[in-house]
């Protein structure tokens, strides 16, 4: 049978990185350039499609197993057909691939189309009994490769303004130099105006961004201050609600206790009552007797 002992299932390994700071050295000048990036890697094992004739899926489950496997793979095949149709055909006016429609595609919504680099490795058997699923396989990795992604850096604006202003700074304090070196060897007598007007140039053009990339930290400093903020009264407000379901919860099983324990008494109650009236019916046949 095919796949006799496979899981029969997608395996999907999501893995985030998140980089905060990194070192940057231009020329002789070494400084911290704090930037954050993110990105995802997604490690994904399809589980391929297969038909009940050779698959043998007499068993409910292992047929309910088979459709919905074969249901996300249609919806998969849906989805690499219209982005690859966009990116050919369909060029002026892309169509939406239809990633709700399955659970497998809406998690892999960013590694098809999106902003990624995503790299397919089709698995295809040599036997000839086969050769209709090699196909099919080799067709579904054919359409992925029209796909086009322009993969783009997760970077924060704020953060790449100012390492962009800070390179420029850099650069600034460079040519600044080196004019500065020109005008001490040059005789004051002879000193072109030119050069000193373009050393004050890059004097007031460096203390122009020094200023502003200043200001752009403070300003990202005091942005983060007011997330943290209001991440921690999103926090305590959880932690409220939490609390209180706690209490909800104990209050419940509390009650649920009280309420076995009242049952079991009431029928130790009437177990009570019982015997007393077959004891009286006991009775009363005696007396009737007599």
């Amino acid at each position: 049978k095919m796949n006799e002992r496979s899981s029969r299932s997608h395996s999907i390994l999501i893995i985030e990185v998140s980089q905060k700071a990194v070192m940057q050295k231009k020329g002789d000048v070494e400084e911290e350039v704090y930037t954050s990036k993110n990105s995802r890697v997604y490690l994904v094992d399809l589980a391929g499609s297969e038909r009940v004739t050779k698959s043998g899926a007499t068993d409910p489950l292992r047929f309910q197993e088979l459709t919905r496997i074969n249901q996300s793979l249609t919806t998969l095949s849906r989805v690499i057909e219209t982005l690859s149709d966009n990116a050919t055909v369909n060029a002026d006016k892309p169509k939406l691939p239809p990633y709700r429609e399955s659970m497998l595609t809406w998690l892999l919504v960013d590694a098809f189309g999106g902003n990624s680099k995503t790299t397919m490795l089709a698995t295809v058997s040599p036997a000839q009994s086969n050769a209709a699923e090699t196909h099919s396989t080799l067709r579904y990795a054919s359409r992925t490769r029209k796909i086009i992604n322009q993969a783009l850096v997760n970077e924060d604006p704020s953060d790449a303004l100012i390492r962009a202003l800070q390179e420029e700074m850099t650069l600034l304090k460079l040519q600044l130099a080196d004019r500065q070196q020109q005008q001490q060897q040059q005789p004051l007598s002879s000193m072109s105006p030119r050069i000193s007007e373009e050393v004050e140039r890059l004097r007031n053009k460096l203390c122009f961004s020094e200023k502003f990339v200043e200001e752009l930290r403070e300003h990202q400093h005091q942005e983060r201050l007011e997330w943290d903020m209001k991440f921690q009264e999103m926090r305590a407000v959880h932690d409220r609600k939490d609390q209180k379901h706690k209490e909800l919860q104990q209050s419940f099983e509390g009650a649920a206790q009280e309420l076995d324990t009242a049952r079991a008494e009431a029928q130790r109650k009437a177990e009570e009552v019982a015997a007393l009236h077959q004891l009286l019916a006991e009775k009363e046949d005696f007396i009737a007797e007599k």
